[in-house]
């Protein structure tokens, strides 16, 4: 579950890079969070019991293209969709990779 601190941090980067928080995903346990870019492809960040590091307070990542998850350099290279176990801080800069093109589509 998202402290109510982090998620003000990531929606906060979201706005400073030109994203747009998907409201409609912040679901009533605040463990998911949606951001678009202009092109409506989307970076997930998620942090329950059952994501990898949400036990922990940390958390995971993917990358959403036409509704599907995508391998880039972000979200864990050619042999995974996600990364898990991130501080805030890398969710901060994998936001700010995202929303600006800083990263490769595999």
């Amino acid at each position: 579950m998202f402290r109510k601190h982090d998620l003000g941090v990531f929606i906060s980067t979201a706005e400073r890079f030109g994203g747009k928080v998907d409201d409609q995903y912040v679901n009533d346990l605040k463990s998911q969070l949606i951001i678009k870019d202009q092109k409506e492809n989307a970076i997930s960040i998620i942090c329950h019991p059952f994501s990898y590091g949400g036990d922990d307070g940390l958390f995971e990542i993917a990358i959403i293209k036409n509704g599907g998850l995508c391998h880039t350099s972000i979200s864990g290279g050619k042999d995974d969709t996600v990364r898990g176990y991130m501080e805030v801080e890398e969710v901060q800069k994998a936001i700010e990779d995202f929303l600006t093109g800083n990263f490769q589509w595999l």
